[in-house]
């Protein structure tokens, strides 16, 4: 590749490639395919490449973030990363950390950065955000981080949220039942006030007034006697 000094696209995908060696030269490259191979270490030539916008590394061999993310730090430029596939994308916080290394990012493994996840990153590893207002009190920028999108979560995280968006539901659905349920029982006043279907006091004062009506029949039969 020494007289290839202008290159600046490079496919060596489906190689069975375990390094990364031969581009010391090839400076100018922008994008780089590197799939499906063996790489499990990115030492070697991309420490000459610092032009690369492009870089494909999904379905090798690399493992342990922590030692493989300064390999790569000085990409700049870099705003598609793809290193699904290996076994350091399994490790905690492997998106955020990755997006968090490399600022001008745009796309990794797939899928869009979004401003959400740059601002969780930064809360993330750069700590709480404060803002002085006087007398060395301090407020948060942040009370709780942004959660992240759905599309960039583990199925097992997503399952839960989904659980819990069901359940919601059905809480809704319950507490609308029930209040349907007395809306109606008070539309009907015999469940309330017995098989007569009037209040207490209604029938109360029927009842008292069916007594005076005795009474007084009682009282004129009982003159008439006299009589």
């Amino acid at each position: 590749m020494k007289h290839l000094l202008c290159l600046e696209a490079l496919w060596l995908n489906d190689n069975k490639l375990t390094r990364i060696e031969g581009l010391d030269t090839n400076v100018q490259i922008k994008a780089l395919y590197l799939h499906n191979n063996k790489i499990a270490t990115l030492e070697g030539s991309l420490k000459h490449l610092r032009h690369i916008m492009t870089l494909s590394l999904f379905n090798n061999r690399l493992q342990d973030l922590e030692a493989t993310l300064p390999l790569i730090h000085h990409l700049t430029r870099l705003e598609e990363l793809d290193l699904s596939g290996n076994p350091l994308a399994n490790e905690v916080n492997y998106r955020l950390r990755v997006i968090h290394t490399f600022h001008s990012l745009k796309v990794l493994d797939k899928h869009e950065v979004t401003e959400a996840e740059r601002i969780e990153a930064q809360v993330l590893f750069e700590g709480r955000k404060v803002i002085n207002i006087c007398f060395a009190s301090t407020k948060p920028r942040w009370k709780n981080p942004p959660k992240q999108k759905i599309a960039s979560l583990s199925k097992t995280t997503k399952d839960m949220y989904r659980e819990i968006d069901r359940y919601k539901e059905q809480l809704e659905r319950e507490r609308a039942a029930q209040q349907l349920a007395e809306t109606a029982s008070l539309s009907r006043p015999s469940s309330r006030w017995g098989t007569g279907g009037k209040p207490p006091l209604a029938s109360a004062v029927e009842a008292v007034t069916m007594n005076c009506k005795t009474l007084k029949d009682v009282l004129g039969d009982h003159q008439e006697g006299d009589v």
